[in-house]
């Protein structure tokens, strides 16, 4: 037997792209000052705490505002990093990104602060 297949044919699952330039660009619900409330009300700060500056981080906002994908781009060490990502997996869900007035998956990057005691 003979399987031929054209070149638009995969056996494999395609993704949906993901984007980084849209016409809406995706939002937290209660906007970024509400984020970065909740994140200043669920932090833990890893033990002992002797580290500041900035941990980012690289993630998706899916079609339903999700996060997924979450990625340190730049860290602080592997606590603080963890804590980060812990933050915004608990996080509200996002106003999804659109395109054409359709939610599309958008690639973004958030900077979270730590600060020394």
């Amino acid at each position: 037997m003979v399987l031929w297949l054209s070149p638009q044919w995969s056996f494999a699952q395609q993704e949906e792209e993901v984007l980084v330039n849209v016409e809406v660009n995706p939002t937290p619900n209660g906007g970024f000052a509400g984020l970065y409330k909740f994140i200043g009300a669920n932090m833990r700060y890893p033990n002992p705490h002797n580290a500041s500056g900035k941990v980012f981080v690289r993630f998706i906002v899916e079609k339903n505002g999700q996060t997924t994908n979450h990625q340190i781009i730049k860290g602080l060490g592997p606590a603080y990093d963890n804590e980060a990502i812990r933050l915004l997996k608990s996080a509200p869900a996002w106003e999804p990104g659109k395109q054409n007035g359709k939610p599309v998956r958008v690639q973004c990057t958030l900077p979270i602060t730590f600060k020394s005691s």
